[in-house]
């Protein structure tokens, strides 16, 4: 019986040596991909983050619109409108008991390209603006 007792014993020690090294691995890979994920975030912030705006480029871009929209005054008022068909839409409120109904002009720079361009993109536009329209509240429309 002795001898019986050692040799359980022996393989109830080889056991707990196998869940051990199996632990060390969980852990060790844990590690790993917690590592993976610091120089991930890391790698994203110093090369993928685009820049914020500065004032002197939103400045630049507030001037361009604004030499577009004198160049458009100075050839006689508004561009030619290419008229959109009525949005119908559920606002994002939490009853569902309103819609808002939106009528929209689009406004062209360039008679030529443009409007066979918009034909064509026509469906895109629509889904574009009606996923806008229908995330808005009654309180930011209003």
């Amino acid at each position: 019986m002795a001898v019986d007792e050692k040799t359980n014993e022996e393989e109830s020690g080889e056991k707990k040596k196998k869940k051990g090294g199996k632990l060390k691995l969980i852990i060790i890979l844990i590690l790993l991909l917690i590592i993976l994920g610091v120089l991930g975030g890391a790698g994203y912030m110093l090369f993928l983050k685009p820049e914020p705006m500065t004032n002197a480029d939103m400045n630049q871009s507030g001037q361009n619109t604004n030499v577009q929209k004198k160049q458009v005054n100075e050839g006689g008022g508004i561009g030619p409108l290419y008229p959109m068909e009525n949005f119908i839409v559920n606002m994002a409120d939490s009853g569902g008991s309103r819609y808002l109904r939106v009528t929209l002009q689009l406004e062209l720079y360039d008679t030529k390209k443009f409007p066979e361009a918009l034909d064509m993109r026509k469906p895109q536009l629509r889904d574009a603006i009606l996923t806008v329209l229908a995330s808005k509240r009654y309180e930011e429309i209003s």
